[in-house]
């Protein structure tokens, strides 16, 4: 009887060890309500794509492989959204930058204009806003479905006075280190509440 009950009283004390250590090491959970930011549950996996970046290199999912990026569909010349989003993102990239001890994200931008947005012309219009950006272009039969895989809607419009103008989503799409879909932010932004929602989403996944 002693036995048995001296067995007993172990196993109770290996499930509660068990416990304690489970409770310590799992990931700690997201305050969803306090987010800004919308997570997809399960995270979307991302079609096969092979753009060229703001250095004339291939990019495919693959440089999306290791990194939490951030990702922009949008064009030089747009005279608003863009250099409102962008400057976001600046403001955002350093708030992690001085609040981060983790990697940085990507940011990228991908045009929707690819027959003006040359590498050289995206290189110069990303690096005005912070040198580590990444701009992406390339072939537009490649562009427009990558986008619509993503629910990213743009389409060319033309004014009273012949000039060109192109209309899109302002969403900011989250990558994670695995090449998908994580989450998504729309306007309006809030690149100081966007910079702790971040945080939190990598520390929950980690």
């Amino acid at each position: 009887m002693f036995k048995r009950n001296y067995l007993l009283a172990a196993l109770v004390l290996i499930l509660i060890l068990l416990t304690i250590s489970y409770n310590s090491f799992k990931k700690p959970s997201i305050d969803r309500q306090n987010l800004t930011a919308t997570l997809l549950q399960p995270p979307k996996p991302l079609m096969n794509f092979s753009l060229i970046d703001n250095n004339s290199k291939v990019f495919t999912n693959q440089n999306l492989i290791g990194h939490w990026s951030l990702i922009f569909f949008g064009f030089s010349n747009c005279p608003d959204i863009c250099p409102t989003t962008m400057t976001h993102l600046k403001t955002l990239y350093e708030d992690l930058a001085n609040t981060h001890a983790g990697n940085l994200p990507q940011v990228i931008l991908i045009s929707v204009d690819p027959e003006r947005d040359t590498p050289t012309v995206l290189n110069n219009y990303v690096h005005s806003f912070n040198d580590k950006f990444i701009g992406l272009t390339g072939d537009a039969t490649q562009i427009a479905p990558f986008a619509k895989s993503l629910n990213i809607v743009y389409h060319k419009v033309i004014d009273s006075q012949t000039k060109m103008r192109i209309e899109h989503s302002g969403a900011i799409l989250v990558v994670d280190p695995r090449g998908r879909l994580y989450a998504l932010f729309t306007p309006p932004l809030a690149p100081h509440n966007m910079a702790q929602d971040l945080i939190a989403i990598q520390h929950a996944y980690s």
